[in-house]
């Protein structure tokens, strides 16, 4: 009976961190599942966020890729055709517990995506787009419960 109710707790333990990879892994799918898309998507990563840089100690290292948080389609720019907000989050490969968001627009021309515009959200994940306002909403300050909302505006090539 004592072995039953161990497995019992570990299962309850576990199920949220087994819920969360699964969701992260859907997201990822997603992504790679538009190779136009996921293409785009690592050329951006590779020329804005992976940059290898060294340490106090002179060791390289650079950003990576640590969670895909979302990746949705709308039309931002009345063209008829779903361009992709791609949000992810991304973190210090020399084992360094910080981490930052990033909000990516891509622009679909014909089924080729083209890099837009990113940013960086303060722990927020995007909303909902309503012309000409992007929304995110999150908790800014970890230790309120309270839920801020920001509006951007895509202004020529950048977030504002």
């Amino acid at each position: 009976m004592l072995n039953l109710k161990h497995i019992i707790r570990t299962i309850v333990f576990l199920l949220p961190f087994i819920l969360l990879s699964q969701n992260n892994a859907d997201k990822i799918t997603q992504l790679e599942g538009n190779k136009a898309l996921y293409k785009s998507f690592n050329k951006f990563y590779t020329d804005y966020i992976r940059n290898e840089t060294k340490d106090e100690w002179g060791e390289p290292y650079y950003k990576k890729i640590d969670q895909i948080n979302g990746v949705h389609y709308f039309d931002y720019n009345e063209d008829g055709k779903n361009d992709a907000l791609v949000e992810f989050s991304a973190r210090n490969s020399d084992g360094g517990t910080y981490y930052f968001l990033v909000a990516v627009l891509f622009k679909n021309t014909n089924g080729i995506y083209s890099y837009k515009a990113h940013f960086y959200p303060e722990n927020m994940l995007f909303k909902n787009y309503t012309k000409p306002t992007f929304v995110f909403s999150g908790k800014t300050n970890r230790l309120s419960k309270e839920i801020s909302i920001k509006k951007y505006v895509l202004s020529g090539n950048k977030f504002i």
